[in-house]
């Protein structure tokens, strides 16, 4: 994911197109980007980085306020027109819930000892 399939990069100094970029985070899919758009960065591998896919666990409550995953997608797009040129779903986690790493019977074990 999170590169357009053109073969349409580069600086200018490198020899390439030199277009201006954009880098947005966004709190989630919804109104922020089209369906398409996202779906035509991200390759035929992969179902859980697709638009529905993605859109689907905010619109649940699956990922949000109070889950401890709150959406903070990356997205590159061209500064002349909008068009999207690379995507990351990304996720900030504020809590330790789910982690793991985390073992809840040593946590319970120190805190008796």
């Amino acid at each position: 994911m999170a590169h357009d399939q053109t073969g349409e990069s580069g600086s200018a100094a490198e020899g390439g197109h030199g277009t201006d970029l954009v880098i947005e985070v966004v709190g989630g899919l919804d109104g922020t980007v089209e369906p398409a758009a996202w779906d035509a960065l991200t390759g035929d591998d992969n179902p859980f980085v697709e638009h529905g896919f993605l859109a689907g666990l905010e619109a649940s409550g699956s990922v949000g306020a109070g889950t401890g995953w709150v959406p903070r997608h990356l997205l590159v797009r061209e500064a002349d027109g909008g068009r999207l040129v690379g995507a990351s779903p990304l996720y900030l986690k504020d809590d330790s819930y789910g982690e793991y790493i985390f073992d809840w019977g040593w946590a319970n074990a120190a805190h008796r000892a």
